[in-house]
């Protein structure tokens, strides 16, 4: 390990001590927010719901408190539908909730879900630096790539050192739209990678890189849970809507 990667991993220590404090962890008026949400919808409601979901989407878009509103599916097909929410702040989700739009959502995603099912929403902190906008010329090719990164606890510091310090990198790549990294508030030892490519292509070469190595090597044997369990390789559905 390079004294440069030690000094990172220092860093990254005591910003993870801060960022999970219980008064960080609080919701706080002027931070942003950053949600997850995983829906398992049934089959024989699929069709119906998408529109529903598809119609907040676009109209959440256009409200002046939001950031980002992408709803994804699996690329090798399936019910599931993942959406990624960015908001200005907590009044700003606040007020997104009091829309139509959004209540016709909530009102119809029970009798939507898989039975038995819950939505699954996570609240996250950014840990990466703000990416400038990029622009996507053509969002039906993109690929979409959400990672979840269940960490052993003492090799947190040692994995989201390797994940920043390689972050920067990915962003140059060929074909990056997009490359954050996030921490769920709910669980401490929970990392979210979301990453966005023009291509699959361009994703599928970047995982060739050689900046990619030391993260390799952090995240072996650091890993709780399998990592090809919690891979998620997505495609946009928002732009099927216009």
């Amino acid at each position: 390990m390079t004294t440069k990667t030690k000094r990172l991993i220092r860093v990254v220590t005591c910003s993870l001590l801060w960022l999970l404090s219980p008064l960080t962890m609080a919701d706080q008026p002027n931070q942003p927010v950053h949600l997850f949400n995983t829906l398992p919808v049934a089959a024989d409601a699929y069709d119906r719901f998408l529109p529903v979901m598809l119609n907040n989407a676009h109209k959440s878009r256009a409200e002046p408190g939001n950031i980002s509103f992408d709803v994804f599916a699996p690329e090798a097909g399936g019910n599931n539908l993942y959406l990624f929410e960015q908001w200005q702040n907590q009044p700003a989700l606040e007020q997104h909730q009091q829309q139509t739009h959004f209540k016709k959502v909530a009102a119809a995603t029970g009798a939507a879900l898989q039975p038995g099912a819950k939505e699954i929403s996570l609240r996250l902190k950014k840990l990466s630096i703000d990416q400038e906008p990029r622009l996507i010329s053509e969002p039906d090719k993109t690929r979409n790539v959400i990672v979840t990164l269940h960490v052993a606890q003492d090799a947190m510091a040692e994995v989201t050192a390797a994940l920043l310090n390689m972050i920067p990198h990915a962003r140059k790549a060929n074909g990056n739209l997009r490359y954050d990294l996030y921490v769920n508030q709910g669980d401490p030892n929970q990392l979210i990678v979301f990453e966005q490519w023009v291509s699959g292509e361009t994703h599928e070469s970047h995982l060739t890189n050689e900046y990619n190595a030391p993260v390799k090597a952090a995240l072996k044997d650091n890993l709780t849970s399998p990592l090809v369990e919690h891979r998620l390789l997505l495609k946009d559905l928002v732009i099927h809507q216009q």
